[in-house]
């Protein structure tokens, strides 16, 4: 995006959001475009990513039991059951597509709702824009990353804050990067938003 079109859609979005009586500054309105800026690369790759189309993506998360027999059991279970996850993965699949002009679309909007951060920091930021997209760890990561610099003109990581934590996580496959390790973002988060204290607004 040129800088005379980032400055256009910021003034009209100022516009829209002073009759709502919501006041949000330049670089918080930054981190707004840049989430979602993440969620639209997220729903392109969702809509026509082929690597999920056909291979479920909860059978990445599997853990193989180490008894033998067991193993041969789920192996079992899961060739029965193929045919039925694929073809709900397929519909599922389907559905995203049918719905991701809609969705795409809603993200060049400004939602009802949108507030300024309460607090002048990372973690205020968080709380004001996260209701508003939905990304997986490694994109939400990235995205705070972009967040720091863009509030605070510093290179910081937030994954090193969470290999701090949990050592060997780094090592851990995208697809396992869920449930668990949201938790590890979130006092990871946390603990950086502390250290780095208010931006300037």
């Amino acid at each position: 995006m040129s800088v005379n079109s980032d400055q256009q859609e910021y003034q009209t979005a100022v516009k829209k959001l002073g009759k709502r009586g919501v006041l949000l500054s330049r670089s918080e309105f930054v981190c707004f475009h840049i989430a979602r800026r993440y969620q639209r690369n997220v729903l392109k790759r969702e809509a026509f990513g082929l690597e999920h189309w056909f291979w479920p993506a909860a059978l990445d998360q599997l853990h193989w039991s180490a008894s033998m027999p067991r193993r041969l059991g789920q192996g079992l279970i899961i060739a029965v059951s193929l045919p039925f996850i694929v073809s709900w993965q397929l519909l599922g699949r389907l559905a995203r597509l049918l719905a991701f002009p809609f969705r795409y679309l809603r993200t060049y909007m400004i939602p009802r709702g949108l507030a300024a951060p309460g607090e002048k920091t990372l973690a205020g930021v968080h709380n004001a824009f996260a209701r508003f997209f939905d990304l997986p760890p490694d994109a939400y990561m990235d995205c705070v990353d972009e967040w720091i610099q863009a509030l605070y003109g510093l290179d910081r990581s937030l994954r090193d804050y969470i290999v701090t934590m949990n050592r060997g996580a780094e090592q851990l496959p995208a697809p396992a990067l869920s449930p668990s390790m949201r938790s590890y973002i979130a006092v990871a988060r946390e603990k950086l938003s502390q250290e780095l204290g208010h931006y300037r607004a």
